[in-house]
């Protein structure tokens, strides 16, 4: 992963200063957690790595590509090369499983039988292709997440963004790291183990 540089980022909602020049890098292949209270901008800040937010001033790079500078330039967020989990999952209630995970290759327009084959692989990493044909109204709270997390892992991005804690002091934080610890750092790392098996890496013809 091409490391991650926010650069006197600063965003500001009314007369609310959420983002005051926040400035910190993201080395490759390290896991860095925004902390703070509710409201302090973390998810302005990985909604505008993410493409999905624009600030008012500062600088985000991905290795060598600006993706966002105060000069002008803002890739969308297809372009990135990131893949993100909304704190809502944002899973669509009339797509299928196999349908929401798709939809990142969908828009890369990638071909049928391969987005067939890919959709299927990412669901054998969170375990959930048998319910690959299920709605989001018909799984649980932590299937939800893995489908949302399957859906940010679907066209190999080479960063995650997952959401902060959802508000609650002490308990958030220790929930944040148990999912990081017990969940995502093992599931990483078995993605990892899965590209280096495949030679093809035909994530890298849809980015």
């Amino acid at each position: 992963m091409p490391e991650i540089t926010v650069s006197q980022l600063s965003q500001t909602f009314g007369s609310t200063k959420v983002l005051d020049e926040v400035d910190f890098t993201v080395p490759d292949g390290s896991f860095v957690t925004l902390l703070g209270p509710s409201g302090c901008g973390k998810t302005t800040t990985l909604m505008s790595i993410a493409g999905f937010h624009t600030p008012d001033t500062g600088t985000i790079t991905h290795g060598d590509r600006v993706l966002y500078d105060a000069a002008g330039r803002n890739l969308p967020a297809e372009q990135r090369d990131l893949g993100i989990v909304f704190q809502s999952y944002a899973l669509w209630p009339h797509l299928t499983v196999a349908q929401n995970v798709a939809f990142p290759l969908k828009i890369r327009r990638a071909r049928r039988v391969d987005m067939e084959r890919r959709v299927t692989d990412v669901l054998e990493l969170v375990e959930l292709v048998p319910r690959a044909g299920a709605y989001p109204h018909e799984l649980s709270g932590g299937q939800q997440q893995r489908v949302a997390l399957a859906r940010a892992l679907a066209h190999g991005p080479s960063a995650l963004l997952t959401p902060p804690s959802l508000g609650l002091p002490l308990a958030g934080v220790y929930a944040v790291w148990l999912f990081v610890v017990i969940v995502l750092y093992p599931l990483c790392k078995k993605y990892d183990r899965y590209k280096s098996a495949h030679k093809e890496k035909w994530w890298l013809s849809y980015l």
